[in-house]
This record gives structure tokens, sequence and C-alpha cells, in this order.
């Protein structure tokens, strides 16, 4: 039988994203939201944390200074060092970030956010209780789809910190939802339906991993040999580094799956 881990948060429609996010959460993997405005992006993210536990972090990329991330600097002459004036709000003890509006955030605020994506650092200096940073964004203005055009202060991201998200994840608006997961959400909003045992699930898919089947990693590895080819005559390059992620998400993903109690073979999660 099909385990839930979304449905059991109060989040409705977002069903057959359960094994990706958990594959995520497994792999500490940075995880970027795309989807339209009121479609739960950021109340995933914090029953998320608050499930496991974590200190969490939300914060408005589009309205953020620097300070708010890191307090305001004190330096130390004598020692010739640098400390910080901390609040609650500030990100050094944080275990779960979410970027907020990442996409309409000012190209000064996206490079310095880019270092904590990439490497969970600040100035050189490991964020070493962060575990998890996600990010969320409504679709970019100058997409392809006419009707991203609503979002004006919305743009794609700069590639490069686009390639630090591993997972990227479409998140459906209201209106592209079955009827069923509507009539949910009308009925019932937000309210949760008990707690999934995350931290169980989340160690039983990096057991998994940790004895991933050497078939398996040799399937993907020929899957994504054969496809990149396919991408670069498409006009659809990936970078090494997007090719290692695929190749991560694959069995990571694939893991999840069987922990969630599906039936799925390697060739399914790719």
């Amino acid at each position: 039988m099909r385990k839930s881990l979304t449905p059991k948060l109060g989040i409705h429609g977002l069903k057959n994203l359960d094994a990706v996010i958990l594959a995520a959460l497994a792999a500490n993997a940075t995880v970027l939201l795309i989807g339209p405005h009121g479609s739960a992006k950021t109340l995933l993210a914090q029953r998320v944390a608050e499930t496991l536990g974590c200190a969490f972090r939300h914060y408005n990329t589009s309205l953020l200074n620097y300070d708010d991330l890191v307090g305001y600097p004190i330096p130390d002459q004598e020692n010739r060092t640098l400390s910080f004036i901390q609040t609650p709000g500030t990100i050094w003890n944080a275990e779960f970030i979410l970027f907020d509006e990442i996409s309409r955030a000012r190209p000064e605020i996206q490079n310095k956010v880019f270092p904590i994506v990439h490497e969970h650092r600040v100035q050189g200096i490991e964020l070493q209780q962060l575990s998890h940073c996600w990010a969320a964004m409504n679709p970019p203005s100058d997409g392809e789809d006419a009707q991203d055009a609503i979002y004006f202060g919305s743009w794609s991201l700069d590639a490069a910190l686009a390639d630090r998200f591993r997972f990227i994840l479409k998140v459906p608006g209201f209106d592209e939802l079955q009827e069923n997961a509507r009539e949910e959400i009308l009925l019932n909003g937000d309210a949760k339906k008990g707690r999934p045992a995350l931290k169980a699930k989340i160690k039983a898919v990096r057991k998994r991993l940790n004895f991933a089947a050497e078939t398996d990693r040799r399937w993907a590895v020929r899957y994504l040999s054969a496809m990149t080819p396919l991408l670069e005559k498409a006009e659809l390059a990936i970078s090494g580094r997007r090719a290692r992620y695929l190749f991560e998400n694959i069995l990571a993903l694939h893991a999840a799956e069987r922990v969630l109690g599906e039936r799925s073979e390697i060739s399914d999660a790719a």
C-alpha cells in the first residue's frame, strides 16, 4: 500500500511529489519550488521543517538585506576578527532555510545567497547546523508560457545559481489540481491529518542509498550517457554538475519510491 506524505502535512494536490520531496530530504539536497502564488510552497517548507523539528528560517529574498542574514558586524581590532550581533532571524543556527521569492531578489542579494545555496557558507564560514536549503519563486515573467507574464517582478534565475539547485519542482496552482484535491482544500483548508513518520522514512531512504545495487548505478550511468547527446542536439546542454545531480536524483528517487511502498523500477524513477 502506498504511504502518503504531503496529505498528512495538510498539503493537498502534491501527492505526486511525495517521493521527490522525501528523496531531497534524505539527500539533504537543495530544492527550488516554482509555482503560482497561493500554491502552498512556503507552507510545504514550514510543515516539513516543523515535522523534522528543525530550526527554520523563512526569508523573503525580495526584501532581504545582508544584515538580516548575518546580523550586525562588530570588528575586533585587537584580534583582527569579525563577530556579529545576532537576532532571532539570523542564519547562523538555522537547520532549514527557505529563500522565498528568490527570483525577485536584487542581483547583489542573489550573489550573497549563492554560496549559502552552493556551499552552506557565509563569508567563507561554514553553516554547520544547516541541513536543508530550499527556495521558492513564481514562474518567471520571461518564460515561454504566456501566462507567466502576469508575474512582472519574477525573472529567470542566473544560470549558475539555478544549477546549484539539485531538485527543481513545478508546484501546481489551484486550477491545475484534480477535483478531489480542490474539494479537500475547500472543506478542510490546510488542517493536518497526523504526523508522518518523516524521520524514519528519511533514515530508510538513506539506508537503501548506502546499499544501492551496482546494477542500478550502472543502469543510471548508461541512461544519462544516452540522454546527454540528445539534450545537446535539442540545444539543452547540461553541466557536469547537473548530470551528476541527475544520477544521484535517480537513485534517491528510486529509494524513496520503494520506502513509500511503490513498486517502481530504476527506469520508472529515471
